[in-house]
């Protein structure tokens, strides 16, 4: 929702008093008058709700189980500890599902969670159900902003198989083998997320930013197996690790919940991709970085840079991480050249201070040829400290 009165920043306000007591007759003639009453605080925009899902994190851990060293170099002691009560197929059967969504661009354990996230799943039964009947889901993922056809077609041509290997991993234990890692998280970790998290209303700066009204409540599953992902679902849901410092559970909501920036199917993101698919620095990051960490088409560029600029601001202003540049020269192989290019022009647009439509400020950049590789190619060199010439591959 965009705040049509734009506040002066509070030395701003300081001089401008000042300067108006002077013109009156100085400081010294001025007639006493009586402390002013503090302003309130304004009122805390965001709700957080937190809680956690064993049906969720079985899910999660089977990318772990595959053996892909992507996933297990996260839960080493875990796996060993849990794959000798699986039969000895087990891994070679997630192995195969996996392969076969990798090779339609589909990371298997991040997309079963937010299919699943639109049906209950607090229980291992729960999510056996959802993959026994997946029709019964389909609604809620197609009404959601999160639809996409390969991917349901994909987990409901795979469904039965992952609904068997739930069904192993319950009579395995894995609901005792959980809560037996989740107790000390449980009784220290848990109360002191929600602490922290109550400090910072993330709702606010989204909208100042987006232009955008959103639900004031923001649900947050805490996982044990869902390194190294922070993952939003269906809804103003995302999943993270309770293992992650409290400022990357609170930069994980500033950016989940962002997605997407703008809407994926509309001309401006077409004219976007577009951009982005026929751009020769960004067209090479898409295609030579690792693809294990995603964004493996234009259009998974324009959808996480778009969101990573604006979190970044919302970072800037909580002091949740360190500098852009360093965030964007080490993130996912130094890829994301596309945010680090749009968060330059939004900071020398004073954006972070008005705030705005962000699909306005989009269209509006776009017609002044900002996004041409000229201009873009700058403003990320701008940002990372690098010549315009060396931003692929990564000069830093």
């Amino acid at each position: 929702m965009t705040d049509k009165i734009k506040r002066l920043p509070a030395r701003a306000a300081l001089s401008f008093l000042l300067i108006a007591a002077l013109s009156a007759g100085g400081l010294a003639n001025a007639a006493p008058s009586p402390a002013a009453s503090p302003a309130p605080a304004p009122k805390m925009r965001t709700i957080w709700s937190i809680e956690t899902s064993v049906g969720l994190d079985a899910i999660a851990f089977l990318s772990a189980l595959s053996l892909d060293p992507f996933y297990r170099q996260h839960y080493e002691k875990e796996t060993s500890g849990f794959l000798p009560r699986l039969t000895s197929g087990f891994s070679d059967r997630v192995a195969s599902i996996k392969d076969k969504a990798k090779a339609q661009d589909i990371m298997m354990s991040p997309i079963l969670d937010l299919i699943l996230s639109g049906a209950p799943h607090r229980t291992m039964a729960d999510v056996i159900a959802a993959l026994d009947h997946p029709e019964r889901i389909r609604g809620a993922f197609a009404h959601s902003s999160n639809w996409d056809a390969k991917e349901w077609d994909w987990f409901s041509a795979n469904a039965p198989q992952l609904a068997a290997l739930l069904r192993e991993m319950d009579h395995a234990g894995f609901t005792d083998f959980r809560s037996a890692l989740m107790a000390p998280i449980m009784e220290k970790r848990f109360p002191e997320v929600k602490a922290y998290l109550a400090k910072y209303d993330v709702i606010a700066e989204q909208e100042k930013l987006t232009g955008r009204t959103f639900d004031p409540t923001i649900h947050v599953i805490g996982l044990y197996f869902t390194k190294p992902h922070g993952i939003r679902v269906q809804g103003q849901t995302f999943l993270i690790s309770f293992s992650y410092p409290d400022d990357t559970i609170v930069f994980g909501a500033g950016h989940e919940m962002l997605h997407p920036p703008i809407p994926m199917d509309g001309a401006l993101a077409r004219r976007l991709i577009a951009i982005v698919a026929a751009d020769p620095v960004l067209k090479r990051a898409i295609a030579e970085h690792d693809r294990s960490f995603g964004y493996t088409t234009a259009e998974g560029m324009v959808n996480e840079d778009l969101v990573q600029a604006l979190d970044q601001i919302i970072s800037d202003k909580f002091g949740l991480r360190g500098p852009a540049a360093r965030r964007w020269r080490k993130a996912d192989g130094g890829m994301h050249l596309l945010a680090a290019a749009v968060y330059q022009m939004l900071m020398r647009d004073g954006y972070p201070l008005t705030g705005g439509n962000f699909e306005l400020w989009l269209d509006r950049a776009i017609a002044a040829g900002r996004f041409a590789p000229g201009p873009l190619h700058e403003a990320a060199a701008a940002t990372l400290g690098v010549p315009a010439d060396r931003l692929w591959p990564p000069a830093f």
